[in-house]
């Protein structure tokens, strides 16, 4: 079974470990930095859109391949990880990108709240040395 677009690009930029053709899924690390990296890397907000499409085909996967699925054989190879899965497989391996997800989220918000905040400052403070400036010239400078 073949992964695609997004989630097959996600799990691309997760590939941070080793290469799947020697370690299968342990060439994997599906930490909430690489996916806050993948979904904000564009541009500095989170990929709201691109992140639901992506929940989306994780649902799909579960649905078909996990323990809850018709899918009758013991286990099924995804080939971009060159790994078989059982139903179980499938549901952890769903479980912590989902979850991971969440918390890539909060993480980038997080981050641009903290970027907005200390430009916000910076912006600040360069307008009060300004008018100190003005005021009171330094006479070195003049």
């Amino acid at each position: 079974m073949k992964l695609d677009y997004p989630l097959f690009n996600l799990i691309e930029v997760c590939k941070t470990q080793c290469d799947p053709e020697c370690c299968g899924i342990y060439a994997f690390d599906f930490s909430p930095i690489n996916i806050a990296y993948y979904f904000s890397r564009y541009v500095t907000k989170f990929n709201k859109n691109e992140a639901q499409i992506v929940i989306s085909q994780l649902e799909q996967l579960r649905s078909t391949y996990g323990k809850n699925s018709l899918f009758s054989d013991d286990k099924i190879l995804i080939e971009q990880v060159n790994h078989f899965f059982t139903k179980d497989d499938v549901e952890l391996l769903v479980a912590e990108i989902l979850e991971n997800i969440e918390i890539s989220e909060a993480l980038v918000n997080s981050s641009e709240v903290h970027r907005k905040n200390i430009t916000l400052n910076s912006i600040e403070r360069e307008r009060i040395i300004s008018k100190k400036r003005h005021k009171n010239p330094d006479p070195k400078l003049t």
